[in-house]
């Protein structure tokens, strides 16, 4: 079972430069997609940092969402109680 160091050490967007996409050909979907990805979760790591949670979880959903729908074009987001 993971702990909580282990969890914050292998999360890359809190304590690592953001990853730069802007060399690559931005016209490839694949590469668009991927930057849209990042984007989403390097702006979610932000709030998270700046303690809006609520903001990063939803964010973190949509960058749950572009991946999911470009591995599975049929994937819908789950509804959550919480």
């Amino acid at each position: 079972m993971a702990t909580l160091t282990q969890a914050v050490a292998t999360y890359s967007y809190i304590d690592r430069p953001q990853i730069d996409l802007g060399t690559l050909d931005q016209n490839d979907p694949d590469i668009a997609l991927m930057v849209r990805v990042n984007t989403s979760m390097a702006s979610a790591a932000a709030s998270f940092n700046a303690r809006q949670y609520s903001d990063a979880i939803n964010t973190y959903r949509a960058a749950e969402s572009l991946v999911y729908s470009a591995l599975d074009p049929a994937w819908g987001p789950v509804t959550s109680p919480y």
